[in-house]
């Protein structure tokens, strides 16, 4: 049985700021916001976050790392809390623009993780 969506393309214009025609090249400054909050996002919290725990869980247990796996924690622990703290607050400069629409899960997710990191 096939169901029909029931949302009109102008509830999905008004929910969403950016549609996927709006994804290309020349797309407006409110969508390129959105990825450039994802991108920074992704970077912090996917890859540099956990390469640091990684240094320190592999490469500590070589004693010709010695200082070398400790300044390459500290240095993606550093880069991914300052390039999170970049999308942290295109997140907020995203959440003030759109008037009307309360994001409300990656709201909490958002200020849960800056809490973790900024007591980290």
């Amino acid at each position: 049985m096939i169901i029909k969506d029931t949302i009109s393309s102008s509830d999905l214009k008004r929910r969403a700021p950016c549609s996927p025609q709006q994804h290309k090249i020349s797309s407006s400054k409110g969508c390129r916001s959105d990825w450039t909050h994802g991108i920074l996002c992704v970077v912090s919290w996917g890859v540099l976050f956990p390469l640091g725990q990684i240094f320190v869980r592999y490469l500590k247990t070589f004693k010709s790392t010695d200082p070398a796996w400790f300044y390459l924690h500290i240095s993606c622990q550093m880069l991914g809390y300052v390039i999170g703290v970049a999308g942290w607050a295109t997140g907020l400069v995203l959440g003030n623009k759109s008037k009307g629409i309360v994001h409300t899960n990656p709201r909490n997710i958002g200020i849960t993780l800056f809490t973790f990191a900024l007591y980290k």
